[in-house]
């Protein structure tokens, strides 16, 4: 059975392909390029792509963990929010149907895309290794409005970094 790739994993995916090395090296992965599939082609010969996007993401994840090291900053990849999770059992049925189709614009994903898939973007305060995009509620991040709504933002604050990363993030309060 396939399932169709929603708009928000969409988002995810430009976001994470954004950061690869061959595009603007935010986390130097190599998920879907020449390297990937030399790389990972080899040990994963029918599901290679889908292991490099799930590796790109979780060099993502340790990306921006590092740059904001504060327990309350809530970003794309952070456990508050469940897209790292969704994605990565959407890309676990990718490999268990062997279905790679929707995945394969990844390989040429670009900011133009990502612009595309959200329309205007926020511009947040830079605070050291950080974008702050404003606040959020623990209620906020339990609501599935709210939560479309900060995937949105967060989304497309990188469609404005211009290639200096900056790790976007809202702060979790109350």
């Amino acid at each position: 059975m396939l399932v169709p790739l929603t708009g928000r994993l969409e988002v995810l995916l430009a976001v994470v392909r954004l950061g690869d090395a061959d595009r603007l090296g935010w986390w130097r992965s190599h998920s879907v390029d020449e390297t990937a599939e030399y790389v990972l082609g080899a040990s994963f010969p029918t599901t290679w792509m889908a292991t490099g996007l799930e590796l790109a993401m979780e060099s993502a994840r340790i990306r921006h963990d590092n740059a904001l090291v504060r327990r309350n900053a809530v970003h794309l990849f952070s456990d508050y929010l469940p897209f790292h999770q969704m994605l990565r059992s959407w890309l676990i049925e990718r490999k268990l149907e062997r279905d790679f189709r929707t995945l394969l614009w990844t390989r040429t994903a670009t900011v133009a895309d990502l612009k595309q898939r959200l329309g205007p973007t926020l511009v947040g305060e830079r605070r050291a290794d950080g974008l702050c995009l404003g606040e959020v509620t623990a209620t906020d991040l339990q609501d599935h409005v709210s939560q479309q709504g900060l995937l949105s933002t967060l989304a497309g604050a990188y469609a404005g970094l211009n290639g200096e990363f900056r790790a976007p993030y809202v702060d979790l309060v109350g």
